[in-house]
């Protein structure tokens, strides 16, 4: 018996003692990267089909249709 809703491939839960370890990670290779030049860039998760669409075309692997 499945809880709660179903969520798309690729937007399950991570739990809180994974969460702390990818933070800590992630907070150890952010200088680095920014050293050597590199800018953050974050970019939505979730975007609507009509951008996606009208870039790439109608292509199962890179577009989720609901």
């Amino acid at each position: 018996m499945q809880r709660g809703p179903v969520t798309p491939k690729g937007f399950g839960d991570i739990m809180p003692e994974e969460a702390k370890k990818r933070r800590s990670m992630i907070n150890a290779v952010i200088p680095v990267l920014e050293k050597y030049g590199f800018v953050p860039l974050e970019t939505p998760t979730v975007e609507f089909a009509d951008t996606i669409l009208g870039k790439y075309g109608e292509d199962e692997k890179t577009c989720l249709h609901f």
